[in-house]
């Protein structure tokens, strides 16, 4: 699975879990497009077959509502006021890994990786 990371969600660690587990990784800061507004990166990423992988999700599940970018998938990271319900990067894996072998077709669609750890 290609995926894009957007600025919100650009710790070293996770990015090399990701890359650990197989995932083809490409990060904002790597494309410099570091302060894009977040149509761009949606735009950047349908560009390069890559689903967009971020914590900002108010800003991203409206652009997904608004329909005004076609994507490649949205994966939202969503946190809680409670840093410890937060997803760990295990779990941002483990939901990635979920979502793969269900086979779930991702294009267009807006996910939230909290409800894939199982």
């Amino acid at each position: 699975m290609k995926l894009f990371i957007g600025e919100d969600s650009q710790s070293g660690r996770l990015i090399k879990a990701l890359c650990s587990a197989e995932y083809d990784v490409l990060t904002v800061q790597e494309v410099k497009m570091n302060g894009s507004s977040d149509e761009e990166v949606l735009a950047f990423a349908r560009r390069n077959n890559r689903a967009v992988l971020a914590k900002n999700c108010d800003d991203f599940r409206a652009l997904h509502a608004a329909r005004k970018v076609p994507h490649n998938g949205i994966f939202l990271v969503f946190g809680n006021r409670y840093s410890t319900k937060n997803m760990t990067r295990r779990d941002v894996i483990t939901a990635l890994n979920n979502l793969r072998a269900a086979s779930f077709a991702i294009e267009d669609q807006l996910v939230a990786l909290n409800q894939w750890i199982y």
